[in-house]
C-alpha cells in the first residue's frame, strides 16, 4: 500500500482497499487492526508526520466495508496510542444516518454497508 501510493493524506491518512480473491484476510476486526498498526509504524519509521490512519477493506459477500482506526504507536515510548475512533465513528454514523454494525471486541473498528461509503 505504502509502495503503491494508495494512501491518501489529508487530516488524517486513509486507504480504501477493493475486495480481492484474498479478502477472506482481511474481514476480521483483529487482522485489519494489526494491519493497520503495522502501515502507520512502517509509515513513522519513514520519518512521515504522525497521523491518524484509517483503513477501509470492502468484504463483497456482505456488501460491507470493514473501517479500522488506528494511531501506531508513540515514537519515544514505544506504547500503543489510546485509539478513540468508536467514538468518533459512532458519531459519525449517527449523523449520515449510515447502516453500521459493530460485533467485535475492538471498539475502533465498524462495519458499514457499502452504499454509506
Amino acid at each position: 500500500l505504502i509502495e503503491k501510493a494508495q494512501i491518501v493524506s489529508g487530516p488524517f491518512r486513509y486507504t480504501k482497499m477493493k475486495a480481492s480473491p484474498n479478502d477472506f484476510y482481511f474481514t476480521n476486526d483483529l487482522t485489519l487492526s494489526k494491519l493497520g498498526l503495522f502501515i502507520c509504524t512502517a509509515l513513522q519509521n519513514n520519518k512521515k508526520k504522525d497521523k491518524p490512519y484509517v483503513i477501509c477493506a470492502e468484504v463483497k459477500s456482505r456488501k460491507t466495508y470493514l473501517i479500522c482506526g488506528s494511531y501506531g504507536r508513540e515514537r519515544h515510548t514505544n506504547r500503543v496510542r489510546k485509539n478513540d475512533f468508536g467514538t468518533s465513528f459512532s458519531q459519525a454514523a449517527r449523523s449520515a444516518k449510515a447502516r453500521v454494525k459493530h460485533d467485535g471486541f475492538e471498539r475502533s473498528v465498524i462495519e458499514v454497508d457499502s452504499d454509506n461509503v
